[in-house]
């Protein structure tokens, strides 16, 4: 990433994920802000790609993309404060990203100043470096600066949030107790992001709640000034029902057929590798073939298919990379549709294979 970076001649850079789809207008909204010059990055909106027929794993996702949508909106919009100006699709002013001291401290990022960190999460350390130094960071809150993802759509999105829960804890400890420039600069978002983030999960939390409610009532006796233990209990529960759905809201009224997945709200799902796809490194032992190098798809894949079926259907192991828009009329991606980076992993140069944009 860094040899991508310091070879770049454009005034912006974009940070783009291979599981994106961009809206046509989005290029020249991300831009906008920077006519600002204090301005140093800006971020989007972000959905998840819809299926015909959602299954509980793509409900999780959408939640948690709605969810933050809404984070977003409050604490940008009250302090400028962002809990992690998210890797799908960002933009950011090239001086800043080919800084020496920007790439030092990327490379060598340490968890509380001294214990070096195995998989450092770019996405945190980049808003933190944003923060730390002064410089805005912008979120477009339009349809127009909207992008497209997807998430994984089966078990291995626990894994996803496990790994976002980790880095999240690692990166708010970091900004609160170690860099602290946030205290000043962000009190709100302090509040409600960063120190929020160490709440107890509410599914041990919630129910101790309810039962702290129960014993005050019980032992205030008849002539207290509560209702009933069962009115105050049904009110408590509304209570809880209400904070954990009501940033949702507009997905639901988009999509109503999505209230039978409604129970999956009341457990919380808070491993420092990537949860989600890879893409597979060919060492120099593992080629094979007339040109050196083995397939790097499955040999039948339906035309029509999205980028996410095409993920799903990886027979060879490795991830299907592309950029854009949904691929159509794919019947046969072969090697010829496959161009091949030359990366350095390790010290040692090896092979990565991606399918060519479609």
């Amino acid at each position: 990433m860094i040899k991508g970076l310091r070879a770049v001649r454009t005034s912006t850079t974009f940070f783009a994920d291979d599981d994106v789809f961009w809206a046509p207008t989005l290029l020249s909204h991300f831009l906008a802000p920077f006519e600002d010059p204090k301005v140093g990055a800006v971020g989007g909106l972000q959905t998840l790609e819809r299926k015909q027929h959602p299954n509980c794993w793509d409900f999780l996702g959408t939640i948690y993309l709605e969810r933050r949508k809404f984070e977003l909106a409050a604490t940008n919009s009250v302090d400028g404060g962002v809990g992690c100006l998210s890797g799908r699709t960002l933009a950011i002013r090239t001086g800043i990203i080919q800084n020496e001291q920007f790439i030092s401290q990327l490379l060598e990022e340490k968890w509380l100043g001294f214990l070096p960190l195995v998989a450092a999460d770019d996405d945190n350390f980049v808003t933190r470096y944003l923060v730390n130094h002064g410089w805005k960071i912008a979120i477009q809150f339009t349809k127009e600066a909207e992008l497209t993802t997807t998430l994984e759509d089966n078990p291995k999105f626990l894994a996803q949030c496990i790994r976002w829960r980790r880095t999240t804890w690692r990166s708010n400890f970091t900004s609160l107790f170690i860099d602290r420039v946030i205290w000043r600069d962000q009190p709100w978002s302090t509040y409600a992001l960063h120190l929020s983030s160490f709440n107890p999960p509410a599914l041990i939390m919630d129910p101790l709640l309810g039962y702290s409610l129960f014993r005050a009532i019980e032992a205030s006796g008849p002539d207290s000034c509560f209702p009933s233990i069962s009115a105050s209990l049904v009110l408590f529960l509304l209570w809880v029902a209400f904070t954990k759905t009501v940033k949702s809201v507009g997905h639901f009224r988009q999509y109503p057929a999505d209230l039978k997945f409604l129970p999956l709200f009341f457990f919380t799902l808070q491993k420092t590798g990537w949860g989600g796809g890879r893409s597979e490194v060919v060492s120099d032992d593992e080629k094979h073939g007339e040109d050196g190098l083995r397939p790097s798809a499955p040999e039948d894949i339906e035309a029509g298919s999205t980028y996410a079926e095409l993920k799903r259907a990886r027979c060879s192991g490795i991830d299907i990379h592309l950029l854009g828009e949904k691929v159509k009329g794919l019947t046969n991606l072969s090697r010829a549709a496959s161009p091949v980076f030359d990366l350095e992993l390790g010290g040692k140069n090896r092979l990565v294979r991606d399918p060519d944009m479609l």
